[in-house]
This record gives structure tokens, C-alpha cells and sequence, in this order.
């Protein structure tokens, strides 16, 4: 999916983690994809890049793809 994402939206930026804190509760924070209630969306998470960080470098034109490794 990620493979087709960066051919068919040149200059993407992805950011894949492990869901850090299993005792997360969906029906309560959104989907699980958002982490903006959680301690580890300023807290590097993967590869040393917090989201926080990631989101900020992308806002301000560094386009940054984490966690791609297979």
C-alpha cells in the first residue's frame, strides 16, 4: 500500500510505528492512527523521530519517511 501511496503522490511523507501503548482504547482517542492524545506523539517513537517532530519537519518543507524499513 505504502509502495503505491509514494507513486501516486509524488513527495509523500510516511511515518510507520508499532502501536506503542497496547492499553489504548480506540473508542476513546479516534482512530488508531492518531496519537495527539498520547505521551508518544512527542516522544521518539521510531527511528529516533518523535510525530510531533516528523509533522513540524513536513509543515516546514522537509518531507521526512520513517519507519519503511522491511
Amino acid at each position: 500500500m505504502v509502495d503505491v501511496l509514494k507513486s501516486e503522490i509524488p513527495g509523500i511523507g510516511v511515518f510507520l510505528l508499532d502501536n506503542p501503548d497496547t492499553g489504548l482504547d480506540p473508542e476513546l482517542l479516534g482512530t488508531q492512527h492518531t496519537f495527539l492524545h498520547t505521551p508518544e506523539f512527542f516522544q521518539p517513537v521510531k527511528d529516533g523521530v518523535s510525530l510531533r517532530d516528523w509533522l513540524w519537519n513536513a509543515v516546514n518543507g522537509s518531507v521526512l519517511n520513517i519507519g519503511l524499513e522491511r
